[in-house]
């Protein structure tokens, strides 16, 4: 390029305005620092730097000239040329460089168009591997030199470009996808045949029909990224309809048929005898993963390309099998380890010779879904089979709670009739020799269980501790700790479901509510002894804190607790008829009040007939007797309260009340069972011997009452005996006399 762009009669050229502006630059920045380090003296030294800051004065004139002519030069238009012909040197440049980038791109289209043209011909022969390789870098060099927007080529050539690698990619897969399905063939079950799957080594593919090896197919599907969700879907098929079948059904086994060119895999039934296949029903852990091994072993082995140039590796294909066969809630492992070795564990004894040959087939299964790339995240089966110990007490007591709750919330209709002599344990049964008498009588008033009638699913619950307690080994410190725990939950699970579940009954059913009590106390009579009878089985461990004891207070007090709220809402039940009788005690010579009283009466009776039919033979002797006198003596308390409330008896209406309380009276003792004279019935009934002597008083001279009183005969106290005074007698001396003496 000409650099003489300045005019003539300017500086002679572009070096020269260079060279003048740096020495004005330089000149004007020393004579700048001079003027600084001159300002910055001290004073004293002014005087002399006087003729030196002369000199520089004149300097700064000079060079304000060489300023003042330039700026002349510029104004004449000198620099502005310059600055002109600097910038067309750079467009020049930009466009060179664009240039350059065109003839890049323009000869990576070149080599795409002939990558397509060669991809076509290797389609033509059908070298499938080639093919899928040349389309995959067609591909990724199409995305390298994507246009820019920089005008560098015509987008409408990228646009063609990939046009064309879209239809030959879309040709290409429509040909690996009919390959694919023509080389594995998945049939699920139907009802004429089982599942079954068929992988050819060789297929016919093109239009040409020429051969396309497995290998091929699969190494071409990974190259257009279709791979894994093909392998994925195989995986789904063996799970569902191969795999998991053989692992829940014993008596499928599977036929592998394998050749060079076909693998064929098929599920049968076997033919076992009636006895063998009640047998079989747990699956074989050894049985079931070699027939698995098998299985997996056989369809990847159809994935090795080893004598073909372009294949995907086995243990890759492994990888994407395995991560969507194994894991996961549905997955084999998981399918395994609860249709076999949880069954194993929780049957079998763990330190038997079949036990240690299901550990070792474990292991080797899991070297093989490692060895094959299989399985390269999930935990091994063997973790499971190492804490088969803990496994094993863990799900037994898991069993056990199961089966607990299944008795506790079964049928509680029938009963069972039980009595000391029907139970086992005891602390003191069966004892000879000195003390044998006494420990007998302390057995009988202590810790013998009287007759009564217990619920049928509370008796099979307490077999069922036994039974687990019985099966505890005296080595096994881990399982013994579990089911010793374990029983003590299943006996807490009766204290939790059954009030909960059949609240409104223990409340309101007198025989559910009895069944209930005799339960509580049942169980409690077997838990006092119950750690007693087992320590010496337990590991020491276990032994120190085996007890049953804490329990006892526990079911006492439960049973006690609902026998009561029972007895309360039964009084409630006879205050609603008693409520009015009592009412009516003041106008009971009306007609219609003292046909009401009667009948209130018999209504009564006919309650007590009914507890005393749901609770004979079914609660204890003592229990039935306090429970049946509680509701009596509430019935006989009441009505004394009545009667000793009215301020004036007449002579009519005293006989009356006499008539009515006999009415309720008379009964009782035979409703209890008991003798009228009987000391028990006193004990059982309080009022009983109330309202008895109220019977008397209704109807006895002042001087009779008298004199009871003075013998000490009466049962009431002085203040009730005065009220009923003034209420049957009328006022005088005599009523006075005696009023005095009933203090």
């Amino acid at each position: 390029a000409d650099t003489a762009v300045l005019p003539a009669g300017g500086l002679a050229d572009r070096a020269a305005i260079d060279t003048c502006l740096g020495t004005l630059s330089q000149k004007y920045d020393e004579v700048k620092g001079q003027v600084f380090e001159t300002m910055n003296k001290h004073y004293r030294d002014f005087a002399l730097a006087y003729r030196d800051t002369s000199e520089l004065t004149t300097e700064i004139l000079a060079v304000l000239g060489d300023v003042q002519a330039l700026s002349t030069r510029v104004k004449n238009g000198d620099l502005n040329a310059f600055l002109t012909s600097a910038a067309e040197q750079k467009a020049l440049t930009a466009r060179l460089d664009t240039t350059r980038s065109a003839i890049a791109v323009l000869k990576r289209l070149c080599e795409i168009h002939e990558m397509l043209g060669q991809c076509d011909v290797l389609l033509g022969r059908a070298d499938w591997g080639a093919a899928a390789d040349s389309i995959a870098s067609i591909t990724d060099t199409l995305q390298a030199v994507a246009p820019a927007g920089d005008g560098t080529c015509d987008p409408a050539i990228f646009g063609a470009m990939r046009a064309e690698v879209r239809r030959l990619r879309g040709q290409y897969a429509a040909l690996v996808e009919k390959a694919w399905e023509a080389a594995v063939d998945a049939r699920p079950p139907d009802a004429d045949a089982p599942a079954a799957l068929e992988m050819r080594r060789v297929v016919q593919a093109g239009p040409r029909k020429a051969d396309f090896a497995f290998p091929s197919i699969v190494f071409a599907s990974a190259r257009l990224g279709t791979l894994p969700a093909r392998l994925a879907a195989l995986a789904r098929f063996l799970l569902k309809h191969v795999l998991l079948p053989l692992a829940t059904d014993t008596q499928l086994v599977p036929e592998i048929v394998a050749d060079p060119a076909t693998l064929r895999v098929t599920l049968r039934r076997s033919e076992l005898p009636a006895k063998k296949a009640k047998q079989a029903q747990r699956a074989d852990p050894s049985e079931l993963l070699t027939r698995i091994q098998a299985v997996l072993e056989a369809v990847l082995d159809r994935f090795r390309g080893d004598d073909v140039t372009y294949h995907i590796s086995r243990t890759e294909v492994a990888d994407i099998v395995g991560k969507a066969l194994l894991p996961g809630p549905a997955g084999l492992l998981d399918t395994i380890k609860t249709q076999c070795l949880s069954k194993t564990i929780a049957a079998g004894n763990l330190e038997s010779d079949t036990f240690a040959a299901a550990v070792r087939s474990v292991e080797a299964f899991d070297a093989f879904l490692l060895q094959s790339g299989l399985n390269t995240d999930a935990p091994p089966l063997a973790e499971m089979m190492a804490a088969a110990p803990a496994c094993s007490a863990d799900q037994r007591r898991q069993d056990l709670l199961k089966a607990a709750r299944d008795i506790i919330l079964g049928d509680r209709v029938q009963t069972v009739a039980v009595e000391e002599a029907t139970e086992r344990g005891g602390l003191l049964r069966d004892r000879t020799g000195d003390g044998a008498a006494e420990d007998a009588a302390m057995l009988a008033s202590v810790f013998a269980l009287p007759p009564c009638q217990i619920s049928a699913s509370t008796h099979a619950l307490v077999q069922l501790a036994y039974s687990t307690l019985d099966d505890i080994k005296a080595g096994d410190e881990q399982g013994a700790a579990q089911l010793f725990h374990g029983v003590r939950d299943a006996l807490d699970l009766f204290r939790a479901l059954v009030p909960a579940r059949w609240h409104t009954n223990l409340e309101t059913v007198p025989m559910f509510a009895a069944v209930f009590f005799n339960d509580c106390f049942y169980l409690a009579h077997h838990l006092t002894t119950l750690g007693h009878q087992y320590r010496r089985n337990l590991p020491p461990a276990v032994a120190s804190g085996a007890t049953f004891m804490d329990m006892v207070p526990v079911f006492h007090e439960l049973g006690e607790r609902h026998l009561a709220r029972l007895l309360a809402v039964q009084k409630a039940a006879l205050d609603e008829i008693l409520g009015p009788a009592v009412r009516g005690f003041a106008g009971i010579a009306n007609d219609k009040t003292h046909a009401d009283i009667a009948r209130a009466a018999a209504q009564l009776h006919a309650a007590l007939d009914r507890l005393v039919t749901a609770w004979k033979g079914v609660l204890p002797a003592d229990v039935h007797l306090a429970a049946l006198g509680a509701v009596a003596d509430h019935v006989l308390a009441t009505a004394v309260r009545g009667i000793l409330a009215l301020d004036d008896l007449p002579q009519t209406e005293s006989d009356l009340l006499r008539e009515a309380l006999q009415a309720l009276l008379v009964p009782v003792p035979g409703q209890l069972g008991l003798d009228a004279a009987s000391p028990k019935l006193a004990a059982a009934v309080p009022s009983i011997r109330r309202a008895d002597q109220l019977v008397t008083l209704l109807a006895a001279r002042l001087d009779a009452i008298t004199d009871m009183w003075t013998k000490g005969q009466c049962v009431f106290t002085a203040p009730e005996m005065q009220r009923l005074v003034k209420a049957l007698f009328e006022n005088n001396d005599r009523r006075a006399r005696c009023l005095a003496l009933l203090v």
